[in-house]
């Protein structure tokens, strides 16, 4: 049976010219990209089929945070429900959120910039906006003119 890995190894975790892993366990590893960064990935089967589900990034997704995702996906298995199927529905049901919208614009429009005015843009994106609306989904947001 797999250790299970602590946060001192994540932390020390360096890239590699290739991409690596650090298993926890019941399916749950640590993807370590060359680029440096860190994915929480679940592996897992479902009706005779090999799947693989994505918790986010850490330090976003601390350890303790995809331990308990991975043990909320494991109650999903146990009861015959294949946890991501049930990602995407809940996905779909609230749609995107601001700050993915919000993410997704700031990449197109960013290569027109210049260089220069791409980092403070991207400052007082974070500061004013995301900080407050990045996980409100865009149908919840309503907008009215003063006027």
């Amino acid at each position: 049976m797999a250790a299970n890995i602590t946060d001192s190894q994540i932390k020390s975790a360096k890239p590699k010219d290739k991409r690596y892993f650090i298993s926890d366990q019941g399916g749950l590893y640590l993807e370590v990209a060359p680029s440096g960064s860190k994915w929480w990935r679940f592996r897992y089967s479902f009706g005779g089929k090999r799947r693989l589900m994505s918790f986010g990034v850490y330090p976003e997704i601390s350890l303790k945070k995809a331990r308990e995702r991975r043990d909320q996906a494991r109650v999903l298995l146990a009861q015959g429900v294949d946890p991501l199927a049930e990602k995407d529905q809940a996905e779909v049901k609230s749609g995107p959120t601001f700050g993915e919208v919000a993410e997704e614009w700031f990449a197109i429009k960013s290569h027109s910039w210049s260089k220069s005015s791409i980092k403070p843009r991207r400052l007082r994106l974070e500061k004013y906006l995301l900080a407050n609306f990045a996980k409100t989904p865009i149908k919840d947001l309503t907008w009215s003119c003063p006027h």
